[in-house]
Formats: C-alpha cells, sequence, structure tokens
C-alpha cells in the first residue's frame, strides 16, 4: 500500500464519520497496567506483579515492542502455558 493511499484512507474516515483513530503507543508504565490487569482474568497466572513485570519486560523486547497488543499476546501466552499440563 502506498503512503498516499493511507492518508487518503485516513482522511476518509474523518470526512465521513467526524473521527479520528489515533493508535498511540503506551508508556511502559501503561504496558505493566495492562499487562497486570489482563492477568488478573486468568487464575492460572499466579506470577507477583513484580515477576509478571520483568516478564513482560523481556517479552515485549523479543516480540515487536511496547502495545497492548503485545501485551495481550504475552498474557494469551502465559495462560496457554499454565494450561498445558492440565
Amino acid at each position: 500500500m502506498h503512503r498516499s493511499d493511507t492518508m487518503q484512507e485516513k482522511l476518509s474516515l474523518v470526512a465521513r464519520f467526524g473521527v479520528t483513530i489515533n493508535y498511540s503507543k503506551p508508556s511502559q508504565k501503561e504496558y505493566f497496567e495492562i499487562v497486570t490487569t489482563l492477568a488478573k482474568k486468568y487464575p492460572s497466572i499466579t506470577l507477583s506483579d513484580e515477576e509478571l513485570c520483568a516478564e513482560a519486560n523481556k517479552w515485549e523486547l523479543s516480540h515487536g515492542g511496547i502495545s497492548g497488543r503485545t501485551a495481550q499476546q504475552f498474557i494469551n501466552y502465559l495462560a496457554g502455558k499454565n494450561n498445558e499440563g492440565k
């Protein structure tokens, strides 16, 4: 896709709906908050918040950087890993 096509699509959304969608990168603190909040949904994840953040930091360094998607992928990995033996 060409840069001009992408720009045209963004302008088209604004023109049609009056809305701009922004996908900003969270800060590291926000990333850790996302990770710890998501982890609470899975009882099988028993790491402390400190351990969880340390592992999440390692994960993001090798999986595309800090983002909400990276946080969700990390939690999915942990939840799946913890359920392998069950």
